[in-house]
């Protein structure tokens, strides 16, 4: 296994420890997948993106707010507002 593949291991299994800690399984569920699929793309978008901020904390906090900002958004739009 490659160190890539154990930091995204890592990443999956704190993801879904924090899922797990909200008393509804179903909106937990939901939140888990949204993670998921926006790590990846928060990542991705990063990487290739040659406006992003220059400094590594800088584009840390540009990822970590795109991170979080797609998948509260996905997470809204899937629950009964």
């Amino acid at each position: 296994m490659t160190k890539r593949e154990v930091n995204n291991v890592a990443v999956e299994n704190a993801m879904w420890e924090a899922c797990q800690k909200l008393r509804n399984d179903e909106v937990g569920k939901k939140l888990w997948n949204f993670m998921k699929r926006t790590w990846v793309t928060a990542l991705s978008e990063l990487k290739r993106d040659v406006d992003a901020p220059g400094s590594p904390e800088e584009r840390r906090e540009h990822f970590a707010k795109a991170f979080i900002s797609d998948t509260l958004w996905r997470l809204y739009q899937s629950t009964e507002h």
